[in-house]
């Protein structure tokens, strides 16, 4: 498929293969990292689009660490990070604001070279909005 001024879709995966190429002396652990930042945006994805039909919506009665009132998506998303980030060896840690503290995903101390730093779902206040208008009527 092409859009009018005739350039192709990229996917993440195409485009990051295709800057690696662009650095010959690059290593591939940046690329690492930013290929599970990208399946983490795949989870989060069919969560919100699963949301209202299986009772994401709403309130975990939680609080974080800004003082707001942290939505199940919110708490998906930030787990989905940990968990994806978890086997990554050259992660040391992921700072989400969903979290009091850093939490540590590595055990080997010589290899970390990165710190993941998130907000799992940003703008997460305006989830409920658009949800609610596509609920069928007979609900």
């Amino acid at each position: 498929m092409h859009y009018a001024d005739n350039t192709k879709k990229r996917t993440l995966d195409r485009f990051l293969a295709q800057r690696q190429q662009d650095h010959p002396d690059a290593s591939g652990e940046l690329t690492r990292v930013l290929y599970q930042i990208g399946v983490v945006a795949k989870i989060i994805s069919s969560y919100m689009r699963r949301a209202a039909i299986e009772g994401l919506l709403g309130y975990t009665g939680e609080v974080n660490v800004q003082g707001e009132e942290v939505k199940k998506l919110d708490e998906l998303g930030n787990a989905a990070f940990v968990d994806a980030f978890e086997y990554v060896d050259i992660v040391g840690a992921i700072v989400s604001e969903e979290m009091e503290a850093p939490v540590i995903v590595s055990s080997d101390f010589r290899r970390e070279k990165y710190v993941v730093l998130v907000d799992p779902i940003d703008g997460s206040s305006n989830l409920d909005c658009d949800c609610f208008m596509n609920v069928p009527p007979w609900r």
